[in-house]
């Protein structure tokens, strides 16, 4: 995948349903999971030091971070992601995983883990968990997407369970609204999205669980 934007905002959840009535005769929602959106759930890899909290409490601009994710608690799909940060702009590799290397992962078996995660000695160290509801539009690869109730656990031995004893990394009624783009950002997207309080903000989910879970 190529650089992209990627814009993030704590927002209300008034504020979001006002931004989700506006955006539905004009962007279509994500095809795969439906009009309710889909519950997203993430391993996260730090190294001994929590080198990747540190970089993002100081703000370091090139900076990455590594996660093992699914979609409805389903083992049948796991994918490992790397998610890297440059001058501004959010890049994703991903490589698709059988439960088998998952495992592998999730136990800190670094001799079976990608060369730059055994490089940087990184090891599992909290579960990020969120519901998402997703638009996309074409032009521009534009993605918007809700992500609401979000909470985590260092049960890490959780990951498969449908259900986790979660802990809520954000005050009641606020979530995050994300806006993803290539190049450009149609016109009439950005004035749909903007409710004249919008305040653009760094936010790191994983950051914001360890916070709360430690």
């Amino acid at each position: 995948m190529e650089w992209r934007h990627e814009l993030k905002f704590l927002v209300s959840e008034e504020t979001l349903e006002r931004i989700k009535y506006r955006l539905m005769p004009i962007m279509e929602l994500d095809a795969y999971h439906g009009d309710d959106g889909y519950l997203i759930r993430s391993v996260y890899f730090d190294d001994y030091e929590d080198s990747c909290v540190a970089d993002n409490l100081a703000g370091v601009d090139k900076r990455s971070k590594y996660r093992i994710r699914t979609y409805e608690a389903n083992s049948d799909f796991i994918r490992l992601e790397k998610k890297s940060k440059s001058n501004g702009l959010n890049k994703k590799d991903m490589w698709e995983l059988t439960k088998d290397q998952c495992d592998a992962y999730l136990d800190g078996q670094a001799h079976l883990m990608i060369p730059q995660m055994q490089a940087r000695h990184m090891i599992p160290k909290c579960i990020v968990e969120y519901h998402r509801l997703a638009f996309t539009y074409p032009t521009g690869n534009v993605r918007i997407t809700f992500d609401t109730n979000l909470r985590g656990s260092k049960n890490i031995s959780d990951f498969y369970k449908d259900r986790i004893d979660a802990v809520p990394a954000l005050p009641v009624g606020q979530h995050i609204l994300e806006i993803k783009y290539d190049e450009v950002l149609p016109r009439f997207i950005q004035e749909s999205v903007d409710t004249g309080n919008l305040m653009q903000q760094s936010f790191s989910k994983y950051y914001y669980v360890r916070k709360t879970v430690g």
